[in-house]
């Protein structure tokens, strides 16, 4: 039987030379075409839309990007930005709101006038021993205007200022009066989310030799304690995040009055507490989500025909961007996708963008791999942001001159004769390989031998036998090399007998035959 091995590896290389036939009539033989431009308006002059259009992607936040065109190009625009939030508008603008602090009463006097928030308390032992702590806050909610979700507050402050006038018949420590905590003031400011959970203290003063005698009477105006820039910023991001729209949230100014009840008869007076000017301003800027993706599209017409097949694809595009990169978005890069197919092999960091237009490549990107038939060409020019990062500014990058060439080679006439070769080639390397396993693989010795037995086994006769002197001879010069090898002379002729022996084997094979 054929070798299989051998029969597989003839139908291999069959197959072979069938496609080196059709490849070679397909890219030597007829001429390619022109490379073709395959987009609308390459140059981006306007109107641009609507052959060009751009798109979000589905990952980070789409409000950190924004698309729009300008003379001759389109732009992909990172919308960085910087925002301030002042409150210094005079206490007394109507924006304060009176309310009542938890249980306590309201001092004897409190009210906002021109010279700020007020507060004024008598504490007659005599009249009301009940009257001892009162206290007033004013609130006021704010609205900055932005999801500050998508902002980081980069920098805090706050100054409130106060004064106060009091009789010196306060108690107070170092006193020789006997009391517990003495009589005090206490000024202070919170910021919660305006549904006042869990407010945060961030400015405070608690007076300590107030009322001690004539001398101390008196606080002109002094600046309340704050906390520490992190502080104040935490307690403004704690309020934002509890606010449904992290838009608002509410700040307190709050005036205390404690009088304590000393033995015998006792009258604590603070004639006026005054916080006199309020000012907080805080700066955050947008940030910017990682993933976040936008892109200028473009879809056009498919290659169909099955006489028409792709041979090239070239793709380039000039950009440019409006300031240097900042540092601190590495990651970040300008990407192009062909029929929804990323190139990913030279991805442009927008590090690397100068500030006037440049050709993305030299020559062009080889996008062949990319391109298919019967289905619409498609480009996409994406800005993709690789890193989540806080930026104070836009940044523009600018997209001119976009061209797809595609190489086509449109192929006619019947191709029924590349089956003819093949079927020719299999048929051929068949009986080849055939005629080899059957014949000439043997030496020339054997396949008479093989013949002469296919003759006996068909009853056929035959011309001649095997040449009997031609066996004989080779034979002897075979056992004469091999005596000489091992150094031992004939002692008989070997010829005569090997002569018999095969005159023998003849005479019984003429026999058999007759």
């Amino acid at each position: 039987m054929v070798n299989k091995k051998l029969l597989i590896g003839g139908i291999i290389g069959a197959i072979a030379i069938a496609s080196i036939v059709y490849t070679s009539y397909l890219f030597i033989s007829p001429p390619p075409s022109e490379p073709e431009l395959w987009l609308e308006n390459p140059t981006l002059d306007s109107p641009v839309e609507p052959a060009w259009f751009w798109e979000f992607g589905t990952e980070g936040d789409n409000t950190d990007v924004g698309a729009s065109t300008s003379s001759g190009q389109v732009n992909l625009v990172v919308l960085g930005e910087e925002h301030i939030t002042e409150l210094s508008d005079p206490l007394n603008d109507g924006t304060w709101e009176k309310n009542r602090n938890e249980n306590f009463l309201f001092p004897d006097y409190a009210n906002i006038t021109a010279a700020g928030c007020y507060v004024s308390h008598d504490y007659n032992e005599a009249i009301n021993q009940t009257h001892q702590y009162h206290s007033v806050h004013w609130r006021k909610n704010i609205n900055v205007g932005y999801d500050m979700a998508d902002y980081t507050i980069t920098s805090a402050s706050l100054e409130v200022m106060f004064n106060a006038s009091v009789s010196d018949n306060l108690e107070v420590l170092n006193e020789v009066a006997q009391y517990t905590v003495g009589d005090f003031a206490r000024y202070y400011i919170l910021i919660a989310d305006t549904g006042y959970e869990n407010p945060i203290r961030v400015a405070y003063n608690r007076t300590i030799s107030l009322g001690l005698d004539l001398a101390h009477t008196t606080i002109n105006n002094t600046e309340l304690e704050t906390v520490d820039q992190q502080d104040l910023i935490t307690a403004l991001d704690s309020a934002f995040e509890k606010d449904p729209s992290h838009s608002n949230f509410s700040i307190t100014i709050g005036i205390d009055v404690y009088c304590e009840d000393n033995q015998g008869s006792d009258r604590d007076t603070f004639n006026a507490l005054i916080i006199n000017s309020f000012n907080l301003t805080f700066n955050y800027e947008k940030v910017i989500n990682q993933y976040t993706t936008l892109s200028w599209n473009q879809i056009n017409e498919r290659v169909i025909g099955d006489n028409y097949y792709i041979i090239g694809g070239n793709f380039n595009f000039n950009y440019k961007i409006d300031k240097t990169w900042t540092s601190s978005a590495p990651l970040s890069e300008l990407r192009f996708f062909i029929n929804e197919k990323l190139y990913s092999e030279e991805p442009i960091k927008l590090s690397t963008i100068n500030t006037s237009f440049t050709e993305a490549k030299s020559g062009g990107f080889d996008v062949l791999s990319l391109l298919e038939k019967n289905i619409n060409i498609s480009i996409a020019i994406e800005l993709s942001i690789k890193d989540k990062f806080q930026l104070d500014e836009h940044y523009t990058i600018s997209i001119d001159d976009v061209y797809l060439y595609i190489e086509l080679r449109e192929i006619s006439g019947d191709f029924s004769f590349l089956i003819y070769i093949l079927i020719g080639s299999i048929a051929g390397l068949t009986i080849i390989f055939t005629l080899y396993e059957k014949h000439f693989k043997y030496p020339p010795m054997v396949r008479k031998v093989r013949k002469l037995r296919n003759k006996i086994k068909k009853n056929k006769k035959f011309s001649k036998l095997i040449g009997t002197r031609e066996r004989t001879t080779l034979l002897d010069n075979t056992y004469q090399a091999e005596l000489k090898i091992i150094g031992i002379e004939s002692l008989i002729p070997p010829t005569l007998q090997i002569i018999e022996n095969i005159k023998n084997e003849t005479d019984l094979e003429k026999k058999s035959i007759i």
